[in-house]
């Protein structure tokens, strides 16, 4: 059982790695192609989702949405990247409805889970994004490729 400090330091740890998360999530957005961006993104996301299963009970309704929210907008970015047409039953005009509302999403609940972070860290929900300490998960670093 965890003490109630471990608890509140997890909780921390896990609003500033929300935070990078939600950067790299954006960079890799803007270029899909870059597969150390998505590495990252999904290193990161993957560090919030352990914290978050080990310290935050409360928080793994938040984290389920989450999840399944980048999962949509994950598959949303890839098509769009990769010029698909939209889904059969989707008109093309509301293509891009969707994807706004489908980021829109995305940012609510990123905001959700650090909201119950930062209760839970004793920090107020105001102040828990702007906590933007450059945590990158361990897995997520790749050395550097010469010639780049």
């Amino acid at each position: 059982m965890q003490t109630e400090h471990e608890i509140r330091t997890l909780a921390h740890q896990v609003t500033e790695i929300l935070v990078v998360y939600s950067r790299c999530f954006e960079q890799w957005r803007e270029s899909p192609s870059d597969l150390a961006r998505y590495e990252r993104t999904h290193a990161n996301l993957d560090l919030v989702r352990v914290l978050t299963e080990k310290a935050l009970m409360g928080g793994r309704g938040e984290l389920a949405e989450l999840l399944a929210c980048h999962t949509d907008l994950k598959l949303a970015v890839l098509r769009r990247h990769m010029g698909l047409p939209p889904p059969p039953l989707e008109p093309a005009h509301e293509e891009q409805e969707r994807f706004e509302a489908l980021l829109q999403r995305h940012a609510n609940h990123v905001a959700a889970l650090a909201a119950v972070c930062a209760h839970r860290s004793g920090q107020t929900p105001a102040a828990a994004p702007q906590r933007a300490a450059p945590v990158v998960h361990p897995a997520a670093r790749r050395p550097p490729v010469a010639g780049r």
